[in-house]
């Protein structure tokens, strides 16, 4: 273990920490409660941030900080957002589905498995390949390289569809998201920010044997 991972095992320990403390957990709940939207952009704003610093960690055997970081770490804010609401869409039309009686009901359980499969197989695809093209067009803007449309051409889209879509969805997404949705309301954003942190593990780890497959 290097300096620089005991800083970011440091960092996550304290943003946890104001989270889920007994002396600060109450106001977090509250803020969570009656600030919904904001609160869901400051964890992934952090949390996710400190994931994709992790991935660089894992891939290049030390951190750095990548190309328009403070613009990644708002894309992830929005991130946030977006999950707040679709968290909120998804279970409850999962359960006005169950009432109209257009799917079964058979505890909290199944509840959470069909609302994270509905999501991570209707919406996640297209907002997975929305956050990869915002990543291309940050990278390449940082070579001197513009252009949205380039930058779509330039993404490895089989992989994109074999193993993100095919492989994390099925395997990781929904039986995470399933886990995730059994929790109370008020904690479900701060696991899925977590979240980012093990999939950035995951992603580390598939380069790694990619490029071991190139080499």
């Amino acid at each position: 273990m290097k300096k620089h991972d005991l800083y970011w095992l440091l960092a996550l320990a304290v943003v946890l920490l104001l989270m889920l403390s007994p002396w600060t957990a109450p106001t977090f709940s509250a803020w969570t409660t009656n600030h919904p939207y904001l609160m869901g952009f400051a964890k992934f704003f952090v949390l996710a941030t400190l994931g994709e610093l992790f991935a660089i960690r894992l891939n290049r055997g030390d951190y750095a900080m990548p190309p328009y970081l403070l613009i990644r770490a708002i894309i992830w804010g929005i991130v946030g957002l977006m999950v707040v609401y679709t968290f909120s869409l998804y279970s409850g039309g999962v359960s006005a589905l169950m009432e109209a009686g257009l799917l079964p009901q058979a505890g909290r359980f199944w509840h959470a498995l069909i609302t994270s499969a509905s999501m991570n197989l209707t919406f996640a695809p297209a907002f997975m390949a929305a956050h990869r093209i915002s990543d291309k067009v940050l990278e390449r803007r940082a070579e001197g390289k513009t252009g949205i449309k380039a930058a779509i051409g330039a993404i490895d889209w089989t992989h994109f569809y074999s193993f993100i879509l095919g492989k994390t969805v099925p395997l990781f997404w929904i039986p995470a998201h399933t886990m995730t949705f059994l929790l109370p309301p008020t904690y479900r954003v701060l696991v899925a920010a977590m979240l980012s942190i093990a999939l950035g593990l995951i992603l580390s780890l598939t380069k790694r044997t990619k490029k071991e497959k190139t080499a």
